[in-house]
């Protein structure tokens, strides 16, 4: 079963967190979104029962490298005041066909199953519900660039 709860924090919210199997919070690059976002996961973690598993997801980023940055800056932060840190559940990157598709009233991984919204959904449901993190796949011209950037030639 998931459960959306709101934003911020409050008795219910917590109470709902901390007897789940998984929490998982949800939080954008936004500055005052990171704030709420660190706030809940001190709490969080602060009172978390052996059984629960708390994880991070960002959502609008522009690439991996940028939610991983802001998972690895919540991490030293939670683990400095808390000993404690969250599971890394992946990113929700910035895709035009989502905000059309809230406009339009449509499902997007249904209209547009290869949208890069809808791959990363499927990729972080995969993880939530196999638990292991399935490596996104990387087209051909990504790794060629990559790998002719990173070439050394002597």
């Amino acid at each position: 079963m998931l459960i959306d709860t709101s934003a911020g924090i409050s008795e219910n919210v917590i109470n709902f967190c901390l007897a789940s199997d998984k929490t998982l919070v949800i939080t954008t690059p936004d500055p005052t979104a990171l704030a709420d976002s660190y706030a809940i996961s001190r709490i969080i973690l602060t009172n978390k029962p052996e059984h629960l598993e708390a994880g991070l997801i960002v959502n609008f980023v522009s690439n991996e490298q940028e939610a991983e940055k802001i998972h690895r800056g919540m991490n030293n932060i939670l683990r400095e005041f808390t000993g404690k840190t969250m599971t890394y559940y992946g990113s929700l990157r910035k895709d035009r066909k989502l905000s059309d598709s809230v406009k339009d009233r449509y499902i997007l991984s249904a209209r547009h199953p290869k949208s890069p919204y809808s791959l990363d959904v499927e990729h972080i449901a995969r993880y939530i519900v196999e638990g292991k993190i399935h490596k996104k796949k990387e087209n051909f011209w990504n790794r060629f660039l990559r790998n002719l950037k990173n070439l050394k030639v002597e």
